[in-house]
């Protein structure tokens, strides 16, 4: 008896963060955002087991240094 293929489908979304950076705890903008996407990896695969792959590609940065907090 041959096993059932179980389907598989290819999910693309774009999402935009708007995260605060801080350059002075230890990581510059390259290692951070690769904690981000890290991140992201983990949480995609926390919240379903059936996440087989995630793929990222940075698209653009916008540096917000002028916004008061």
């Amino acid at each position: 008896m041959e096993p059932v293929p179980i389907p598989r489908l290819t999910l693309s979304f774009s999402i935009d963060l708007d995260i605060d950076y801080d350059p002075f705890k230890g990581k510059n903008k390259e290692e951070f955002i690769k904690h981000i996407e890290a991140e992201l990896y983990e949480v995609l695969f926390d919240v379903n087991p059936g996440v087989k792959n995630a793929y990222t590609s940075l698209i653009a940065i916008d540096e917000n240094d002028k916004q008061k907090r």
